[in-house]
């Protein structure tokens, strides 16, 4: 493997976590914003 190939799978893998890791703080926000709205 070239140093290029190793950057781009890299920046690749790392948008495919951090994507991931995002949407799942993003729905946890959101359901905790919902039961404390939801008490009020």
């Amino acid at each position: 493997m070239t140093v290029i190939e190793i950057v781009f799978s890299v920046i690749g893998i790392g948008i495919i976590i951090g994507g991931f890791v995002y949407a799942i703080y993003d729905s946890y926000c959101q359901s905790k914003d919902y039961r404390t709205s939801r008490k009020k």
